[in-house]
């Protein structure tokens, strides 16, 4: 089984703490979607007017899934915080790829 699977089926006993290892492996599932998008391993169209967006809304979602388990302090702060970092920085790439691209200029 997946270590993901295994780690949820531990048997966590608060309600709090279950909620927040599912809005934290909800947070890393978005990150995965969006490199799956990127690199685009999922939609290998080249169409990036369509493809750019979605990575973003992607990563943007993830980290908004983490950051809402951090505020509401539901439990996994760990594994949030690292979802959120992660999230970020692949925003903060994405965007400067993205960025680099629309300024570049061809012949």
């Amino acid at each position: 089984m997946p270590e993901a699977v295994l780690l949820y089926a531990a048997g966590v006993r608060q309600p709090q703490a279950k909620a927040g290892l599912t809005l934290g492996l909800s947070s890393l599932l978005m990150l995965g979607l969006a490199a799956l998008l990127f690199f685009e391993v999922v939609r290998p169209f080249h169409d990036n007017n369509i493809d750019q967006p979605l990575v973003l809304w992607a990563l943007g979602l993830g980290a908004i899934l983490s950051l809402l388990a951090l505020c509401l302090h539901k439990g996994a702060t760990l594994l949030n915080v690292l979802a959120l970092v992660l999230n970020v920085t692949g925003l903060i790439l994405v965007g400067l790829v993205v960025w680099s691209l629309s300024h570049m200029k061809l012949m």
